[in-house]
């Protein structure tokens, strides 16, 4: 019976030497920075992404596990601390939770969309039936045209209020220790108004799971999505969805675990009068929306995400298989 469990739980050779390589591909893409910040974070060359990839083709504990060592080997590159608990929140946690990009899985989707198809299980509530019928429910509703929508609409918004106020660049310049100008201001408008499309995008995510968690126990609702086929569903997710909400979800989540870090442990560093959340808002998303927007835009390329696709279809989903 334990070694059963064992072999069950166990990581194949594969994945580890996998999510190794990942992790160094990652690690090696976060030295290349485009703007680095004073008490620390970077806008690097996509660096997210190959650590995004472990979970996304190995599952949770492979991806949970590259996410901690790329996190100790940001303390290596980037160590900046002023307490145990903010080293937590900024190095272990917020790289950490790169790896629930399992969530958004190949094994967890096909898995799920096969029990979705399944006559026995059509219209009941189970674990793997409910995050099948979610992807299905997404598929109908939501897009990534929408997502691209909601940034464009950030844009256009952070220039609308920068005309309207003027630009005024001391804020961000005196956060970025940049010159205080006309350039600044554009900036940091824009910059506000990309992290103003991105709470769109999470808020109308966050609206249409509502409505699914409230519609589910109905049996008509779920019947209703049942009626959707197996292959429309999977392929309109898999290759338009996933990629894209994966990054959106743990980018955002990482951007979280550094904005309470800089509440709790920066706010010395706010500027007099200003609200600690809105310094720690302002100083995080200034990198974190750039990295999460470039990481976007490269897993949104068709090319780019049907290769990772077929990465992960063969890679991942077949080292789970060995080990099941």
């Amino acid at each position: 019976m334990s070694s059963s469990k064992s072999q069950k739980f166990s990581i194949p050779l594969r994945a580890l030497v996998t999510c190794a390589m990942l992790v160094a591909l990652g690690f090696a893409l976060s030295w290349i920075k485009f703007f680095h910040m004073p008490q620390g974070g970077s806008i690097t060359l996509f660096s997210m992404i190959p650590v995004m990839l472990a979970g996304y083709m190995f599952g949770i504990v492979p991806g949970l596990l590259s996410g901690l060592a790329y996190g100790l080997l940001q303390m290596l590159q980037d160590f900046y601390v002023v307490h145990p608990v903010q080293l937590i929140l900024d190095y272990i946690l917020a790289f950490t939770v790169l790896g629930l990009t399992a969530l958004f899985s190949i094994r967890a989707r096909k898995h799920g969309f096969a029990v979705l198809a399944s006559p026995q299980t059509e219209g009941k509530s189970s674990a793997t039936g409910f995050t099948a019928m979610m992807a299905s429910w997404l598929s109908r509703l939501y897009s990534p045209f929408l997502i691209v929508g909601g940034l464009l609409g950030g844009l256009v918004g952070g220039l609308l209020g920068g005309l309207l106020a003027g630009f005024p660049g001391e804020l961000f310049g005196g956060l970025l220790g940049l010159p205080v100008g006309l350039p600044v201001g554009i900036l940091g408008w824009l910059l506000i108004g990309l992290l103003g499309g991105l709470l769109f995008d999470l808020i109308v995510l966050l609206f249409i799971l509502i409505i699914f968690i409230i519609l589910y126990p109905n049996p008509k609702f779920r019947h209703y999505l049942s009626l959707q086929k197996e292959s429309k569903a999977a392929d309109w997710y898999s290759r338009y969805l996933s990629l894209p909400l994966a990054v959106l979800a743990v980018g955002f989540l990482r951007f979280l675990m550094h904005a309470l870090s800089g509440v709790v442990f920066f706010a010395s560093y706010a500027p007099a009068g200003m609200d600690p959340w809105v310094y720690s808002i302002i100083y995080n998303g200034t990198y974190m929306v750039p990295e999460i927007v470039i990481c976007m835009v490269i897993v949104l390329i068709p090319q780019v995400s049907s290769a990772i696709r077929m990465l992960a279809a063969r890679v991942g989903v077949r080292s789970q298989s060995r080990a099941a």
